[in-house]
């Protein structure tokens, strides 16, 4: 799967050795997608944007028009009903019934969040603008900052395990993080 400009959305189901642009309702840019199972998946993108599909990408619907014009950045379900969302603007949004609704969560971050990832219902991470890393483990009622020790855009991150994660940023950053005590 890919996303771009102009509400693109591409898919390959050989491996990369052809691809296919699945039409989609928006021209708005496109930053990110989840699919939590083959079928059912989400896009998010600039304006607000939050596009459904429960046919694997062959058509798309328009969710959340109650986000208004913010960018989102980073998307990630962890089933069919659970997501996040992250944003431009150091916002992360939170919803419970498949995307019908979304509720916005403080991060206190004052830089872009550019990906947000959960292990599960309450343990997950969001990377940012300055090596902003944030953390939670109450399903993102609360985030806490970790220190990252770069001061880069990070830009994606994703885990192996409850306790080992990776984060790439600009500049060729990557940063392995390991928790010895993943409850810390």
């Amino acid at each position: 799967w890919g996303v771009g400009a102009g509400g693109t959305v591409i898919r390959t189901v050989d491996g990369g050795g052809s691809w296919e642009q699945s039409p989609t309702p928006t021209g708005r840019d496109l930053f990110a997608l989840s699919f939590p199972t083959p079928t059912v998946g989400w896009v998010v993108g600039d304006g607000g944007t939050v596009l459904r599909t429960d046919d694997r990408g062959v058509s798309w619907s328009a969710q959340a028009p109650e986000l208004g014009e913010v960018w989102l950045l980073g998307v990630h379900f962890i089933d069919e009903m659970t997501g996040w969302a992250s944003a431009a603007d150091g916002r992360m949004f939170h919803t419970s019934d498949a995307g019908e609704s979304w509720v916005a969560q403080n991060t206190q971050a004052q830089d872009p969040l550019y990906d947000v990832v959960f292990l599960d219902r309450d343990h997950g991470w969001a990377v940012g603008g300055k090596g902003t890393i944030l953390q939670t483990r109450d399903g993102g009622r609360r985030w806490r900052t970790r220190r990252s020790g770069v001061e880069v855009d990070l830009t994606d991150i994703t885990f192996t395990g409850p306790s080992s994660g990776w984060i790439a940023g600009e500049w060729g950053t990557i940063l392995r993080y390991v928790v010895a005590d993943p409850q810390t």
